[in-house]
Formats: structure tokens, C-alpha cells, sequence
């Protein structure tokens, strides 16, 4: 299990469960927070909230641990971003990006 403090940005918030996921710094894995309910006056967000948090791998995920609101909204509009971003299997690259095709030469005579 290996643990560093890590920033990243709610993307998601329960406030009834406790819930959130993180978009963290790394654009790595999501993190996911499971807060206890009786916690929610000591843990709420909001989505675009920047925290920092304890950053742990257990059970295959990413979790956030302790997490603590750095600003409170900065990125407020991320989450409608990313919903209207293409994804990555719905954009044409072709479309996007030079293609460079490598060809192997035929040996010198």
C-alpha cells in the first residue's frame, strides 16, 4: 500500500453518503473518497473544490484519505467540461494529428 499527498479536483460530490471523485494532478487513476455521513461537517465539497489528500492504492483503486479543500470552487466548471469533452475513442486522430508513416528502405548494394 503506498501513500503520498497528492492535489487534485472534485469532480463529483455526495453530500447525502459522503461520497467524491477526484481528477488528480497526475491525470493518472481517478481517486475516490467514502467519507462516513457523521463526518459531513467536518468533509463536504463541492465539484470544482481544489484538495489535497493522502494518496493510497487499496484494492486495485485510488483513494483519497483526509482530504482537505484547498479553494473552494476554483475549477467549478471542469466537470461540464469534461462532460462535453470528445473521448478518446469517439475522436478521428487521423483528423487530429500528422501522421508519419515509417517505411524500411531496401539494404544498400
Amino acid at each position: 500500500m503506498s501513500k503520498r499527498q497528492t492535489y487534485g479536483v472534485v469532480i463529483w460530490w455526495d453530500s447525502a453518503k459522503a461520497l467524491a471523485v477526484i481528477w488528480c494532478e497526475d491525470h493518472g487513476d481517478l481517486a475516490y473518497f467514502n467519507g462516513q455521513p457523521g463526518d459531513l461537517e467536518s468533509q463536504t465539497f463541492e465539484a470544482g473544490d481544489l484538495v489535497s489528500f493522502d494518496d493510497r492504492r487499496t484494492g486495485g483503486l485510488r483513494r483519497a484519505i483526509n482530504p482537505r479543500r484547498v479553494v473552494a470552487g476554483t475549477f467549478c466548471d471542469l466537470p461540464q467540461k469534461l462532460r462535453s469533452a470528445p473521448s478518446a475513442a469517439n475522436a478521428n486522430s487521423q483528423d487530429e494529428a500528422e501522421i508519419i508513416e515509417f517505411r524500411r528502405q531496401a539494404p544498400a548494394a
